[in-house]
């Protein structure tokens, strides 16, 4: 399979299909929605507890960055539908974001799906199929991304 991403200069461009445009849009939709909503537990893979041992100086901390750390990824996302929309990512700045917002919402969907590593071959009896084909996807999205990631 060819990339779906091509890197000129700072410019990297997206071909994306239709279909693949409406699956990711529409799953990023999903994941903004749940970040607004911050009550998702499968939102714990993005806001990793920064203090596991000491609950008080966790609190403290999310009190402090938790507010900025939700901004910035809500910001990527902005980034990544402006890119699904014009089919590229302007500079560098973007495209981190929109690597970051790719591994974000892989993450919610392997902990959706369960996922742990050992059985990355297909969906398990009553796991959501196209869920599972997002999944595969944005790790070839991902792969694609990283190929092309600036030096």
């Amino acid at each position: 399979m060819d990339s779906l991403l091509t890197r000129r200069g700072d410019r990297v461009t997206i071909e994306l299909d239709e279909a693949q445009q409406a699956a990711l849009s529409g799953t990023f939709v999903q994941l903004r929605e749940m970040l607004v909503d911050g009550t998702d537990q499968h939102l714990k893979r993005l806001f990793p507890a920064a203090y596991p041992e000491h609950p008080e100086l966790d609190a403290e901390y999310r009190r402090l960055v938790g507010d900025d750390l939700l901004a910035r990824k809500l910001d990527a996302i902005d980034v990544v539908e402006a890119a699904l929309t014009s089919g590229e990512l302007k500079d560098d700045e973007a495209f981190f974001a929109w690597m970051g917002s790719l591994n974000d919402l892989r993450l919610v969907l392997g902990s959706k799906l369960e996922v742990d590593g050992s059985d990355d071959d297909g969906p398990n009896e009553g796991q959501d199929e196209m869920a599972w084909a997002i999944y595969q996807f944005l790790g070839y999205l991902l792969e694609c991304t990283v190929e092309i990631a600036p030096l």
